[in-house]
């Protein structure tokens, strides 16, 4: 029986089947997905072609790039490395990377798990326009960071997301394992919980039912995306793997089948810096709350391929959600459609909307960027009143179209399923406003007013 509302588990399928068919058509690229809850898969499916020329479908065992949701692999072998009595979170880098700038002597492995290394990131255009003149590796990659001579800000001070952490943290299992990424996480970690079909990508060349990956604006706009290391990824970012083995990797989190509880307790902790509401990362998870419901999550997107594993462990339910149509679902509706099918039945209601004046919503409106000083290119919002809403400009540097609605005197919902809010900050009660703080799933964007 599907637990919402004890309908028969073939009502969430069809209900399942109708939020998927608003985004993807049979005849292009798609997704596969599993939703399951107590322990019982009560949706796993395919969607769409695996590869559109050869009308491939995609089933749940297709292969699928699962970029950033990596990150929780990368800091599961880093957890197994501490277990061994191989390495300390809290021990400088500076051993594994010698002729690495003098960063290296006040970076922690702690604080590359989290962000708050502060090393900038290597996934820039740069980079981009490199790796589509010649196939870039790992390498190149590490090269690149250990030219960066200046952090972003003093480790463990604040929190950016960064790659290149993650890149260094795969250098480190192998030179402490003494073996590659790729082996040691598959007889660390994929064998001993039967996750058969996963693997590390290590070569440009797609594998066994891997799904070719396609750049995607609709259902019938779409072409194949470029493939390579580039897009793979390094620790990164490049196990490729089905929505049955992310399955299977969830429920051994609900156990100690793989890592003891106390370990598992501290990757799903946020990390706790000097402003605490900047970031709710763990190690390799953010964790949120959704419509009253703790999540952990995390997403992932290279070219051609997105990926998507949220749990809610107190009601022992998951959602796996991989897909070759890279930009299906860029402000996050179609997963918050599915787990409203899935939990709504204890879900907290979602906030009524209020009214405002005009005049409070003409002194939200106006340019905002990212309110954190670094070298990168800044994040920019631009908000226009809209009646008794706020848009956000459709050259925005994200979150571009979208409205958001007030539902408390300084709080805004995002327009749509996602559950993303947007809390303005002032000077004091009466001032004017200064700044705002995006809360996209657990992801926290701080940014002034100009």
């Amino acid at each position: 029986m599907d637990l919402e509302n004890n309908r028969p588990v073939g009502a969430l399928q069809s209900k399942v089947d109708d939020i998927v068919a608003e985004y993807i058509s049979s005849n292009g690229p798609g997704m596969a997905l599993i939703l399951a809850r107590d322990g019982e898969v009560l949706v796993e499916h395919g969607y769409g072609l695996a590869d559109v020329s050869e009308r491939v479908p995609i089933t749940p065992g297709t292969r699928f790039v699962i970029a950033s949701a990596t990150k929780q692999f990368t800091c599961a072998a880093m957890m197994l490395l501490k277990m061994d009595q191989k390495l300390d979170y809290d021990e400088t880098i500076d051993r594994f990377f010698p002729g690495f700038p003098e960063w290296t002597h006040c970076i922690t492995i702690r604080q590359l798990m989290n962000h708050t290394s502060g090393i900038p990131e290597y996934l820039t255009e740069a980079f981009w326009q490199e790796a589509k003149e010649k196939e870039v590796d790992l390498s190149d990659v590490l090269d690149r960071i250990g030219h960066f001579t200046d952090l972003e800000f003093e480790p463990g001070e604040n929190h950016r997301y960064s790659n290149s952490g993650y890149v260094l943290l795969g250098e480190i299992v192998e030179r402490v394992s003494g073996t590659t990424f790729a082996s040691f996480l598959k007889h660390r970690v994929f064998e001993p919980l039967g996750m058969n079909d996963t693997l590390v990508g290590t070569e440009p060349g797609r594998y066994e039912r891997q799904a070719v990956g396609y750049l995607y604006r609709g259902p019938d706009d779409f072409e194949q995306a470029p493939y390579g290391m580039s897009v793979v990824g390094w620790a990164d970012g490049n196990i490729i793997s089905t929505v049955e083995d992310l399955y299977r990797w969830d429920q051994a989190l609900y156990s100690e089948a793989l890592l003891p509880r106390s370990y598992l307790r501290e990757a799903f902790t946020p990390v706790t810096i000097e402003d605490e509401v900047v970031s709710r990362y763990g190690f390799g998870w953010l964790i949120n709350k959704r419509r009253g419901l703790d999540e952990i999550w995390h997403a992932g997107g290279t070219v051609g391929y997105s990926s998507r594993l949220m749990r809610f462990a107190d009601q022992n339910a998951t959602i796996v959600f991989l897909t070759n149509a890279s930009g299906v679902d860029p402000h996050g509706d179609l997963v918050g459609a599915l787990a409203e099918a899935l939990l709504r039945d204890c879900m907290d209601p979602v906030p009524e909307r209020i009214a405002l004046p005009a005049r409070v919503l003409e002194g939200m409106s106006g340019d905002y960027v990212d309110a954190l000083v670094s070298k990168r290119d800044r994040g920019r919002v631009c908000l226009k009143r809209c009646g008794n809403s706020l848009l956000i400009s459709q050259d925005s540097s994200f979150a571009g179209g979208l409205r958001l609605v007030p539902v408390d005197d300084d709080v805004f919902r995002v327009d749509n399923r996602a559950d993303d809010y947007v809390r303005f900050l002032r000077r004091d009660c009466c001032g004017a406003v200064t700044g705002l703080r995006y809360l996209a799933n657990g992801a926290i964007y701080p940014m002034r007013k100009l």
